[in-house]
């Protein structure tokens, strides 16, 4: 099965497994102890363990899958995974564990941590991060307050690297994709270089043309091309001592934008048919965009990153202290299409800086029989600074301009102007947790953890209006574009917040016999408030959100069958959400942020697999979700539908009701040293709502997808070349789309971002 259709689900148990392509030299007979499966090896609590020891709802996803099935970002890898959803935007990436996460808002942070390593990643863009020579990716569901901290209010993802080798070894990869002339080069060499000094050193390359055609000017859009270097040293000055060094910078380039406009106006479709007729407005790989003009032809980004982190663990005695100090960081430099047409009106310039320094201690007491804890304490600072200038030329555009300045009245000279937007917050965060497990028998634990939080959060915003791309101020712009909708006039203004929460969670745990673990889970977690960087209404209600807050509660098994050849596990969720964090675009020039009243999560989660022979395996999961706003009088309204609209009993975004995903995979030895495999997996979404105000028409209806892959590999791993095909039926979905900016003025318009087509993808792997 390919690396997608090895996303299994919650407690996710053949992920990795059944995607390796060594199982069948493991066993060599079919009986039940021969076709045992893989033990799972996951740091989701701050130990390495068995995934099926774990009382929490975990998938994994192994490195070797990622590798094996070229999956290239974090939206790949967990795009069939049940109840997860990592959406893309034009800004950053959204996203979801169970229909909760983090709206559009660069003031806001993520509902779902990202940690690398035991680094925090707390910003929407690190997700964007080229995937590269990772052991394993743990998705953690449901609030990981105590060990992981504040801002996992919906789940994590715990994403570990491969460590540098006892031994000599290396790997060499190469892939290409015809259809839209895709490209991967791989290179990894790990080994000692002295005594006690091991080092692992790598890179990625990757390049592939767009896959929508824009017959505005004849381009591929949405094109990507991608790089990442990677150097780690491991020191082992004792026996009880070692330290590791990593230091890692990316690139991330992309032109064009696979978004297009799928419903437009009789205003938008005749401009639009006039300067192409080649123009439609279907949701399919083609659109008509940007405009020719400059800066108006500009539509793509630019995404630096370096990160530097030390991490020492220290034994003494059977106790282990654990140091995490790092030092990371991006910038970025987006040009945005906002009009989403051929015509050249709107246009956005984002530039972000970012940074942040992390410190982490923690106290592990040795395995037992009676009693084990954690201790630790962390402490972060962030430094944000986002500068976002739009830019208007409705002289561009006649019939625009002769609307605007007939019907508005709106003088010649300001039918040109800039909104700039200038956004600086400083935060800094400190926490200190403790979580223990009491072995009350052999078959008993009990498991209690707390963690207090301190948050501090200051913010520099300002908007004003100026002549066309420049930062020089213009009255007149600043006296009439308020009036159309822009936002109104925002002073250098300070602000700043404080605030603290006692989070944790009890657990208890029963082996009901030597197979099967049953769990309760009880938690209380937090995410923490700040600003709204978007803001264009000028007043202090509107510029600051407050903290959302969960309580959940989730009961499961996980459990072995056949000898350990199958796993079945499961996890029942429900959760209450109290101000739960929304943002929702205007319909005209912003994103309106604020705090939800309520809303509720519940359903169950379930996987299985199994290895039926030494040569045939397969995996099934499964996803039922309940995700609703209970309360949410206020919610903001669609086009035509006046202020607000009561949401109360809604759904909330990203929430399908039913996934299911079904994988399978056999393989046989063809001649002497070599074999194939062949996998199959199928994917079933029952549909989403999209946008904060659940516009029916960009609600991602029901779908199912195919993936494949057929491989021959060498007995001894060295070699694998491998045939991978993802969405093989071509099902086009989309996980993002909108309300096209000034909907006042040009009428009812909607783009829609349409997710990759169907790829075909060989791949050459050889290792040593």
């Amino acid at each position: 099965m390919t690396s997608k259709s090895i996303l299994l689900g919650t407690c996710s148990l053949g992920l990795a497994l059944t995607a390796m392509p060594a199982l069948a030299q493991e066993v060599a007979s079919d009986n039940p102890d021969a076709r045992r499966l893989q033990t799972v090896t996951v740091t989701a609590t701050k130990r390495e363990e068995s995934l099926q020891d774990v009382p929490i709802a975990v998938s994994v996803i192994g490195g070797d899958a990622l590798t094996a099935n070229a999956i290239n970002t974090l939206e790949d890898a967990t795009a069939l995974i049940p109840n997860v959803t990592v959406a893309e935007g034009s800004a950053a990436d959204s996203i979801f564990i169970r229909g909760i996460g983090s709206g559009v808002n660069q003031g806001f942070e993520q509902s779902v941590g990202t940690f690398i390593d035991g680094v925090y990643y707390g910003r929407g863009r690190s997700t964007r991060n080229p995937f590269f020579d990772l052991a394993r990716v743990e998705v953690l569901k449901g609030p990981q307050a105590t060990l992981f901290g504040k801002n996992t209010i919906a789940g994590a993802f715990n994403i570990t690297t491969q460590r540098p080798t006892d031994t000599f070894e290396g790997r060499l990869l190469a892939s290409y994709e015809p259809e839209y002339d895709g490209k991967a080069v791989e290179a990894v060499f790990s080994g000692p270089i002295a005594d006690r000094v091991k080092v692992r050193i790598g890179g990625r390359y990757y390049d592939t043309d767009g896959y929508v055609r824009n017959s505005l000017n004849g381009s591929d859009d949405a094109t990507r091309e991608d790089y990442i270097l990677r150097g780690q040293i491991l020191l082992e000055p004792t026996d009880n001592l070692e330290v590791m060094l990593k230091a890692e910078t990316s690139q991330f380039n992309s032109s064009g934008e696979a978004q297009q406009i799928t419903r437009a106006s009789p205003l938008i479709r005749a401009l639009s048919l006039a300067v192409d007729p080649a123009s439609e407005f279907n949701f399919d790989y083609n659109r008509s965009a940007p405009g020719t003009g400059n800066p108006f032809g500009l539509e793509g980004e630019d995404t630096n990153a370096d990160n530097f982190a030390v991490t020492v663990n220290w034994d003494v005695g059977d106790f282990r202290i654990t140091s995490i100090t790092s030092q990371l960081g991006y910038d970025y430099d987006v040009w945005r299409d906002t009009d989403y047409t051929n015509l050249n009106f709107l246009t956005q310039n984002e530039v972000q800086d970012y940074s942040a320094f992390g410190q982490e201690l923690r106290l592990t007491s040795p395995t037992d029989d009676k009693f084990e804890y954690i201790l630790g304490a962390y402490y972060s600072t962030e430094d944000l600074e986002n500068s976002k200038r739009v830019d208007a030329d409705f002289n561009g555009v006649p019939p625009i301009a002769a609307f605007l300045t007939g019907t508005f009245g709106v003088p010649t000279a300001a039918l040109t102007g800039s909104r700039n937007q200038r956004f600086q917050q400083d935060t800094t965060s400190w926490a200190v947790f403790a979580q223990g497990t009491l072995h009350a028998s052999d078959r008993l634990r009990l498991t209690g953890g707390l963690r207090y939080t301190e948050d501090e959060k200051e913010s520099i915003k300002s908007l004003f209006y100026s002549t066309f791309g420049t930062n020089d101020v213009n009255p007149l712009v600043s006296a009439v574009y308020p009036s159309l909708g822009f936002g109104l006039v925002q002073p250098v203004t300070n602000r700043s917040r404080a605030e603290d929460a006692v989070t944790g969670e009890v657990i208890i745990e029963y082996d009901f016999n030597d197979s099967a673990m049953l769990f309760a889970r009880y938690s209380r977690g937090f995410k923490a408030g700040g600003f709204d960087e978007d803001n264009v209404q000028a007043s202090p209600a509107s510029a600051e959100f407050d903290r959302e807050s969960v309580d959940s509660f989730e009961a499961g098994i996980k459990s072995e069958f056949a000898g350990g050849a199958g796993r079945f596990n499961a996890t029942a969720f429900f959760n209450t959400f109290e101000d739960l964090q929304v943002s929702t675009f205007d319909g005209v020039a912003s994103f309106i942020v604020g705090n939800a009243a309520s809303a509720e999560t519940k359903g169950l989660e379930a996987d299985l697999a199994y290895q039926v022979t030494t040569q045939w395996d397969l995996a099934v999961s499964i996803g039922v979700l309940d995700a609703t706003y209970t309360d949410f009088p206020d919610g903001p309204a669609v086009f035509g539908g006046g202020v607000t609209q009561d949401l109360s009993g809604r759904p909330l975004q990203f929430a399908p009701d039913l996934t299911v995903n079904f994988n399978t995979g056999y393989e046989t030895e063809v001649v002497s040293g070599w074999s194939v495999r062949g996998e199959l997996g199928a994917y079933y979404n029952s549909g989403y709502e999209i946008p904060g105000d659940l516009d029916p028409f960009l609600a991602q209806g029901s779908f199912l997808k195919l993936d494949g892959r057929l491989s021959l590999f060498s007995d001894n791993e060295n070699w694998d070349l491998s045939l991978i095909g993802k969405n093989l039926t071509d099902e086009p979905t989309t996980q993002w789309g909108n309300d096209v900016p000034l909907g006042n003025l040009l009428g009812n318009n909607y783009f829609q971002r349409i997710d990759p087509p169907r790829t075909i993808t060989v791949q050459a792997v050889r290792k040593f």
